[in-house]
């Protein structure tokens, strides 16, 4: 079925169903040149492309952003509707005799909250639902806990990585319904539980409630960016205490030490299966930490152990402590 139709509100679900049909269908060593992406094209350059597509080595995906094609209101481009109606005709037989290795895939993403959907007289979409395969996205309501519950189980499945369930209950209620947003905290979380494979509430109220920034300030400490560092920890002080901002830089460090070591014998690949971490946030830690020397996150872990040893016994205030582990 070589013709697709994904559209709806949720515009992370789509670009997820996007991104699995892409690994089905290419393969890994011609996938750069057989991935072709159309960004809201007119009807003639859409056809233009399809009909004067050369053959090549296995699948050739044609990612189409089309919206204006498949909702309601005008889609042609200053064309008489006679033009229109005929490269319509056109673009319609190209589609019902399709190469079987040319995968054409229509996307049509919907504002959020707008409750719109794609115009099911159109001939366009009528086409496609008969001879291709159409998936609606929508939006999760505030209601469907349950639903997203289970999202969030199953986003972290391949990591091998679970969830209490009044984790991900709480994880829902700090972030609300936006998938989007639930994603860039999991992955977050995954870092910080390390070695960890199951995430907690604590876990959750730890990195998720007010500590957007921590990330980037320790980030910006391990490069040594000082002054940046300090002026993000003033921030994050105003709602958090400094032993939590501890408790995230010490699981930042541990893992940024384990990756440098590991990362000189072994590929990201195969780091990643040796962390139990995604590959994708293997290979962005590597690039990170290229220009910094394993001896100096050694010296800045022991730096932080000793200042949260001090802060903890009450021998020196938090907040001054921390300021202090950044400014050496």
């Amino acid at each position: 079925m070589p013709v697709y139709l994904f559209w709806g509100e949720e515009d992370f679900n789509i670009d997820i169903a996007a991104k699995e049909l892409r690994g089905k269908l290419l393969d890994a060593d011609w996938g750069a040149i057989n991935h072709k992406v159309l960004e809201e094209p007119s009807l003639k350059v859409l056809l233009e492309s399809i009909e004067t597509t050369p053959m090549m080595f296995g699948n050739l995906v044609i990612e189409v952003n089309a919206k204006r094609h498949f909702t309601r209101g005008k889609s042609s481009d200053g064309q008489s509707s006679n033009d229109d109606e005929k490269l319509t005709a056109r673009l319609i037989e190209n589609i019902n005799s399709l190469n079987p290795s040319i995968h054409l895939v229509f996307i049509c993403k919907i504002e959020r909250g707008s409750n719109k959907k794609i115009d099911s007289v159109k001939k366009l979409v009528k086409a496609v639902s008969k001879v291709g395969e159409v998936r609606e996205f929508p939006v999760f309501k505030n209601y469907q806990e349950d639903k997203i519950c289970d999202w969030i189980k199953n986003r972290l499945k391949p990591q091998k990585i679970s969830i209490k369930p009044d984790a991900a209950s709480f994880l829902i209620f700090q972030t609300g319904t936006d998938l989007r947003k639930i994603d860039t905290e999991l992955e977050k979380l995954i870092t910080y539980i390390y070695p960890r494979k199951e995430i907690t509430k604590n876990d959750v109220d730890l990195l998720c409630s007010n500590s957007e920034n921590v990330f980037r300030m320790t980030d910006l400490w391990i490069q040594d960016e000082k002054s940046k560092a300090i002026f993000e920890l003033k921030k994050l002080l105003e709602k958090n205490v400094p032993v939590k901002i501890a408790a995230v830089m010490q699981s930042v460090l541990k893992k940024c030490i384990k990756i440098k070591i590991e990362s000189a014998n072994h590929s990201p690949q195969e780091l990643a299966k040796i962390l139990g971490l995604p590959p994708f946030i293997v290979g962005e830690e590597i690039k990170k930490l290229k220009n910094v020397p394993l001896e100096r996150l050694i010296e800045q872990r022991h730096k932080l152990n000793n200042y949260e040893f001090l802060f903890k016994t009450g021998k020196i205030n938090g907040e001054t402590a921390l300021e202090m582990v950044l400014a050496t």
